[in-house]
């Protein structure tokens, strides 16, 4: 995505760190790739709670800044694939509401993402080019 995004903090092989910042305040993001197959990754999207100490991939942020958020992820996606040029990031929501949003997301800036990623989707289990306009319950990215 051509949008601004935030500055990557350390990271390891499979996770990256980033600050949101905006309307709550800031707040430690982080993206963890979990092997699930061979040359296969599920992204987790994570918020850090500074109370309990851990990490959550439930919590809702509503920081304001979701168009920034995707563009880091698409970033750190990029990073990871180059350095994992054989492997496919899988993501999906872990909510109706946070499907769709991906949803809306991968179909509203497709031709951009298109320009550097393969992008599949899937819906009851058959996987396809990502076709416009169209739900799909989970992705699958590449790089071109």
């Amino acid at each position: 995505m051509k949008k601004e995004s935030y500055t990557l903090l350390a990271n390891s092989a499979n996770t990256y760190n980033f600050v949101s910042v905006g309307k709550r305040g800031e707040i430690l993001k982080g993206v963890y790739f979990e092997e699930i197959g061979i040359n296969l990754y599920n992204l987790v999207l994570l918020d850090y709670d500074y109370e309990s100490k851990m990490w959550s991939d439930e919590s809702i942020s509503d920081n304001g800044d979701i168009i920034t958020i995707m563009a880091t992820i698409v970033q750190i996606i990029k990073v990871f694939l180059n350095q994992n040029k054989e492997s496919v990031v899988f993501f999906k929501g872990n909510s109706v509401s946070r499907q769709k949003l991906y949803n809306r997301i991968v179909q509203n800036y497709f031709e951009e993402l298109s320009e550097y990623f393969a992008i599949w989707g899937s819906f009851e289990n058959e996987r396809e080019i990502v076709i416009k306009n169209k739900y799909y319950q989970a992705f699958y990215i590449n790089i071109k």
